[in-house]
């Protein structure tokens, strides 16, 4: 009874067979196929967006392709663009993984094997497997210790077939001074100073310039020089008997010689003498104001606070104020201007003198920002809203930072998602499409590689 079953029950199989092959072969199926294909990633080969960069490496590429309607290749090809690892779990290592051990860097297996360049150091070494290039350290025996600071860092270095960088790291770990021996000068070698020059004397004695300069300087040993002509009795003679340009012209020397040496001679030009000071004059320094006493004495200023200053006599009316208590409660009750307008002051004489008493002056109330002030922090320059609030620049910047809003400048373009897509050419290209500089470009590039590692 089974099989006249089965085959009436063939026809009607094969009915439905041909009615789905129909279907498909219908001209509007492979319409409506593409169109639910390109419904799925209608957003291929858009430019990414700054939200869809953020999830780069932190959402998995089907998932994140499939919430943003895009497949799973162009995912993928973006986040390698732009060298951002995927991070896996914890996984066990497997057999083919450990035999790469030891075969390259750890930092290069890492990122073959997406881990951490100290999980592949702590397994390489629990395993006991040298580095692929380890670090051929020569240890430092008591014998060559003992040779650092006896002599020249690079005589140690050659002897020991050393690094000189090697040799001198080593002796200043060990807090090991080099002090170079001192050779004892003779009599010869203190003869030729003075009579060449010191590089010549250096380089004929095997000597440092600088020890050369030294040893000269402590013989009190001038240096030679061609130029330089010792200044003889006679010619000393005329300083002082003429002007210092006609002396120069008769001795053949410059002015500032000539005035420099008779300056260390202690010897005045002719006619500036000045007149003497008796003593009826030498006891009204002191008495009186420099000026009156000048104008009494038909003298100069200058002259008579001179002469006042070498003998040690202080000024009439010195300009320092003395401070009485009823400065200082003009100082306390009244403001900084008024006080100083009313006691004769400057303002500072008035804020130090509230520093050194310690009196503390109430700060007035803070206006208060309202929202229409808060919305104009940003828009234009923090000096220009200042102005405008009739608010200190201080106030503006501080307020603005607190609220978290950028600064304004004119000539700063912000950057925005579009500017973020043109990662993939070079810098200079890069620039050269968005009208900006190349250093500009780089920077804004170190900033999205740091925020992503």
């Amino acid at each position: 009874m089974a099989e006249p079953l089965l085959n009436h029950c063939q026809p009607t199989q094969n009915l439905i067979a041909a009615s789905r092959t129909d279907k498909e072969n219908a001209p509007g199926a492979n319409f409506m196929a593409r169109f639910k294909l390109s419904k799925r990633y209608r957003r291929k080969g858009e430019p990414w967006k700054k939200v869809e960069l953020r999830q780069l490496g932190r959402t998995a590429d089907s998932r994140l392709a499939r919430r943003r309607k895009r497949t799973i290749q162009e995912t993928i090809a973006e986040r390698e663009a732009r060298r951002i690892a995927l991070p896996t779990g914890p996984r066990r290592w497997t057999a083919r993984e450990i035999k790469l051990i030891g075969t390259m860097s750890d930092a290069e297996l890492g990122r073959r094997l997406r881990r951490l360049r100290e999980s592949v150091r702590s397994m390489r070494r629990s395993l006991h497997i040298r580095a692929f290039r380890p670090l051929k350290i020569k240890r430092w025996t008591l014998p060559e210790i003992r040779l650092l600071g006896v002599v020249p860092d690079r005589e140690i270095a050659r002897r020991l077939k050393r690094s000189v960088m090697s040799v001198r790291h080593k002796r200043r770990h060990l807090n090991i001074r080099f002090v170079p021996p001192l050779l004892p000068w003779t009599k010869e070698q203190d003869a030729l100073l003075g009579v060449l020059p010191d590089e010549e004397v250096a380089r004929k004695l095997g000597r440092s310039i600088n020890g050369v300069q030294i040893r000269r300087v402590r013989l009190g040993i001038s240096k030679p020089d061609p130029k330089h002509r010792v200044w003889k009795k006679r010619e000393e003679r005329l300083l002082g008997t003429a002007s210092d340009q006609e002396v120069a012209r008769m001795l053949e020397r410059s002015v500032l010689s000539v005035r420099h040496h008779r300056l260390n001679l202690g010897r005045p030009l002719p006619g500036t003498e000045g007149k003497p000071w008796p003593k009826e004059e030498e006891r009204l320094l002191g008495t009186m104001q420099d000026e009156d006493l000048a104008r009494k004495l038909k003298r100069t200023v200058t002259a008579v606070e001179i002469r006042r200053y070498r003998r040690h006599i202080r000024p009439f009316a010195p300009k320092r104020h003395l401070w009485t208590r009823a400065d200082d409660e003009v100082v306390r009750q009244m403001p900084a201007p008024e006080a100083a307008r009313r006691l004769g002051l400057s303002l500072s004489a008035i804020k130090n003198r509230r520093f050194r008493v310690g009196i503390v002056m109430p700060s007035g109330p803070s206006a208060r920002w309202t929202r229409a002030e808060e919305k104009l922090l940003g828009t234009v320059p923090d000096q220009e809203l200042a102005r405008k609030l009739n608010r200190t620049a201080m106030a503006v910047e501080l307020r603005r930072q607190k609220l978290r809003i950028p600064g304004c400048n004119p000539k700063h373009r912000r950057w925005t998602g579009r500017d973020d897509l043109l990662y993939q050419y070079s810098s200079a290209e890069a620039a050269r499409r968005l009208g900006r500089s190349v250093a500009s470009v780089m920077q804004r590039r170190e900033r999205l590689d740091s925020a992503r590692f």
